[in-house]
């Protein structure tokens, strides 16, 4: 049997996993617990279209929908506070693109984008990345008065990993 070679070092070496997609990773928060703590046990479902990183600001969103009975046309503005990590982050960066995505995998990745949908349609779906949906009037008038800023206490308490503090017993 003739086998196939492999890289060498496909986690940390030179065109390594860590150097093209984490190039800031921290090893004791991959190497910590290995072998006791596994991954799969924190998986969920993904409840909407879009990515991970925007799922708690749409359900915030939505929870405040619903508590205060709004809908889209009564939106003055929206601000949302995110860690440094999120906000340097390719969810919110760089400002042009995500403000003004122009394609489906754009607004996938567009925080302000999917908060303006969640805004003005009370849920995201599939149907809001159609490229004939990008440029629904309501959902630009809510994304061109959103504001997003890095939050002191969410960057001290939920900071580079997005981890929450640890409660002391």
């Amino acid at each position: 049997m003739v086998g196939l070679n492999g890289p060498r070092e496909p986690f940390f070496g030179k065109y390594g996993f860590y150097k093209a997609f984490e190039p800031e990773y921290d090893l004791h928060l991959l190497m910590d617990g290995l072998g006791h703590d596994y991954v799969n046990t924190s998986i969920s479902f993904k409840p909407w279209p879009t990515c991970r990183a925007m799922h708690p600001g749409v359900d915030g969103l939505l929870q405040l929908r619903e508590k205060y009975k709004f809908a889209g046309e009564d939106i003055e503005s929206i601000e949302v506070g995110l860690n440094r990590l999120a906000f340097e982050s390719y969810i919110v960066q760089p400002h042009a693109e995500k403000w003004n995505p122009t394609d489906p995998v754009a607004a996938r990745f567009s925080l302000p984008y999917v908060i303006s949908v969640a805004a003005q349609h009370g849920q995201v779906g599939i149907g809001d990345f159609r490229r004939e949906t990008l440029g629904d009037p309501g959902v630009r008038r809510i994304m061109a008065a959103t504001r997003v800023e890095v939050d002191p206490e969410i960057d001290r308490t939920h900071g580079r990993h997005q981890n929450p503090p640890q409660q002391s017993m």
